[in-house]
């Protein structure tokens, strides 16, 4: 599937995360060569659109990985166990009664304070 949404890390650049098209999360690290190091399932436990913004927190050694996607739910991953999110977040109030679907996320932006 086509990568939609990109970040690298910010303290081991040598390790990116992408999100998907089909809401998948797929992580790089580049040590490894160019192949992916790890990629979340496709499942309907989080992302089952695609995924249209990503950011990295924490610290060197203590991480997570928000997504956001088009329908409409911010996760919260651990890199090292992407088999399911920590936390799946929807961001449509009232989803059952909105037409099409509700509310869909456009894009992710985390200010650091």
């Amino acid at each position: 599937a086509s990568v939609t949404a990109l970040c690298v890390h910010a303290h081991q650049p040598h390790i990116f995360a992408g999100g998907t098209r089909v809401g998948q999360i797929v992580l790089w690290d580049l040590r490894a060569g160019t192949s992916p190091v790890a990629r979340s399932p496709l499942s309907a436990n989080c992302h089952i659109q695609p995924i249209v913004g990503l950011e990295m927190l924490g610290t060197q050694h203590a991480h997570s990985l928000l997504s956001c996607s088009r329908d409409g739910t911010l996760c919260t991953w651990n890199l090292s166990q992407l088999s399911e999110p920590l936390e799946a977040v929807s961001l449509r109030p009232g989803e059952a009664s909105l037409p099409g679907g509700g509310l869909g996320g456009v894009g992710l932006v985390v200010s650091p304070t």
